[in-house]
């Protein structure tokens, strides 16, 4: 102890002290909540367009599995966001001229 006095233990429980590390993401303009961790919304969007998140970079609990899960809820939501990109682009291309509907 701090006073030099002595209490025998057996098992000492120490809680991790989580830091976020989110200096890159803060650089680019993403949200971040008091903690300094970064805010995402579903499927870890983060509130850059185009940049997204998952594991413990946003969820300090999130351990092997969990930011396996969020990683692959990401990546549906990268692959949606991108299809969504070509369809609107492909649209604005017939609407345009550019493109002949083929019907």
């Amino acid at each position: 102890m701090a006073d030099g006095s002595l209490i025998p233990r057996q098992v000492v429980f120490v809680p991790p002290h989580l830091v976020p590390h989110s200096e890159l993401l803060a650089s680019l303009g993403a949200q971040l909540d008091q903690d300094g961790w970064v805010t995402t919304a579903m499927a870890g969007a983060t509130t850059v367009p185009g940049v997204w998140v998952a594991g413990n970079v946003a969820n300090p609990r999130a351990q092997v599995i969990t930011a396996a899960g969020e990683g692959s809820a990401a990546a549906i939501a990268i692959n949606a966001d991108l299809v969504d990109e070509d369809v609107r682009a492909a649209v604005d291309q017939v609407g345009e001229g550019l493109v002949t509907n083929p019907a």
